[in-house]
């Protein structure tokens, strides 16, 4: 929500979503420059990578991705 807040503040038009269900339902349906995601979504500790790994390999393997995570350590 950080991030969101700072782009939203500087004009950028950001789409939030907790789940991986409604980032596909998103993604899907919009062009966009950039994805940030989270490596550790409401699904589980995976779930962020496999979202990258889809969209790399099936929907744009262009959009530069930034990867964040809420986790205090990750291995």
């Amino acid at each position: 929500l950080l991030v969101e807040s700072e782009l939203g503040k500087n004009s950028f038009d950001v789409k939030t979503n907790i789940n991986v269900k409604d980032f596909f339902s998103t993604y899907t349906t919009g062009q966009w420059d950039v994805c940030f995601i989270d490596l550790s979504l409401d699904e589980g500790a995976e779930a962020g990578i496999k979202v990258i790994e889809y969209i790399r390999r099936k929907v744009d393997q262009k959009i530069p991705i930034v990867a964040l995570s809420r986790m205090d350590d990750f291995e």
